[in-house]
């Protein structure tokens, strides 16, 4: 009877270790899927008006130039940007919030994509758009307040 109890206890522990060794590889498992849901959720930069996006669009109707600032409400670590406007790229070791990082484009009508890559583990690549456009003049005089200025299309 001594004999039965002891192998009774030994499968039962056996078991035990089994399910517990199963339940460790299903959460390793889950934390594995969900984790690069996490990585590139902090994936964002401010965009023109100045929220987190991950695909963002800068606005200039100035007709001037126009300065851009990188900044993101999460840290990077190396990160690449490459402006789209010929200009060599810009290389820097991190980007810890608040900080950014400002490039200006010439006078120009045109669109620029902006493509920033962090690189290392958990690295990823935003890609944003600069819409530079001519200041339009409304006909219409306001009186006692003179003529507006808007871009055009204004979105």
């Amino acid at each position: 009877m001594q004999q039965l109890d002891k192998f009774s206890s030994f499968t039962q522990l056996t078991l035990s270790r089994q399910v517990v060794s199963l339940m460790n590889r299903i959460l390793l498992f889950l934390f594995l899927c969900f984790l690069p849901w996490g990585v590139f959720a902090q994936c964002q930069v401010y965009n023109g008006q100045g929220n987190a996006s991950t695909n963002p669009v800068w606005v200039s109707c100035s007709g001037g130039s126009y300065t851009l600032y990188i900044q993101s409400p999460n840290d990077f670590g190396g990160l690449t940007i490459n402006w789209g406007d010929g200009t060599a790229n810009t290389t820097v070791a991190s980007l810890i919030s608040p900080a950014y990082i400002s490039h200006t484009y010439a006078a120009n009508i045109a669109n620029y994509t902006v493509t920033i890559t962090e690189s290392g583990a958990g690295g990823c690549v935003i890609t944003g758009l600069v819409v530079m456009e001519e200041p339009v003049n409304a006909s219409i005089q306001i009186p006692f307040g003179g003529v507006t200025q808007t871009c055009a299309p204004d979105d």
